[in-house]
């Protein structure tokens, strides 16, 4: 995602804004309006992260203290990273991870960055303390809804960040899991998928939500309620 992230800025210099997106999300309203929307005076340097402070107590710290390698996983085997983790499991349920390079925020990794947000997260990323921080998530698992929130709020454009004036001035811990400020209808409905998967009985709820995007979709069970917002971005 940061590789993405980059390019990105690179490739699009005169972007204001870039979000990223799954292939499981699909506009839910005229990409037109989105654009419009994002090119107003207010909204120039503004970012949608969701966010909360990981600290005891909060969702998903433990991730922090017991650590994760899908990367060395992927070069030893499963086999052999099992007992490589068995090892870990015995060794950091004594001595738990509790030093950290900087305070973590974790969020949903739907997000949408002005370019000056972009800059000063990429900025952060070259720093001494945003390199520790990428070292220490090479063991951490969720690693990929931890990196962009942290990025982001250590950088310059924290300020930038929606609710930054008040949930980022919050004692960590006070915010048990993130905020709801992305731009994603998602339904984490706990009677259907994780999260559900959306067709056009859901489409009054995507509608009255004013979201932007939903997830998550799928080309086949999804087709009638893809149809309806395809339509949308003919019309």
């Amino acid at each position: 995602m940061q590789v993405l992230l980059r390019e990105a800025l690179q490739t699009y210099p005169d972007a204001h804004h870039y979000i990223f997106l799954s292939g499981q999300d699909y506009p839910a309203r005229p990409l037109t309006e989105y654009i419009e929307y994002l090119g107003r005076e207010e909204n120039r340097d503004r970012c949608w992260m969701n966010f909360y402070a990981m600290a005891p107590g909060t969702q998903f710290y433990t991730v922090l203290k017991y650590p994760r390698s899908y990367d060395l996983k992927a070069r030893l085997g499963n086999k052999v990273y099992a007992l490589v983790q068995k090892l870990w499991d015995v060794y950091y349920s004594r001595r738990p991870r509790m030093k950290y390079p900087v305070q973590f925020y974790r969020g949903s990794s739907s997000w949408v960055v002005s370019r000056e947000g972009a800059l000063a997260m990429v900025k952060f990323l070259d720093s001494n303390q945003g390199k520790a921080m990428q070292k220490f998530l090479r063991k951490t698992h969720v690693s990929d809804e931890i990196w962009g929130a942290t990025a982001l709020l250590n950088s310059s454009a924290k300020e930038h960040a929606t609710n930054w004036d008040t949930d980022g001035q919050l004692v960590p811990g006070t915010m048990k899991e993130e905020n709801k400020v992305y731009h994603h209808y998602i339904d984490w409905d706990p009677e259907r998928e994780n999260p559900a998967l959306l067709h056009s009985g859901d489409l009054e709820k995507i509608d009255a939500s004013g979201k932007w995007f939903i997830r998550k979709v799928d080309a086949e069970k999804s087709q009638d309620l893809l149809d309806i917002l395809r339509q949308r971005q003919i019309l």
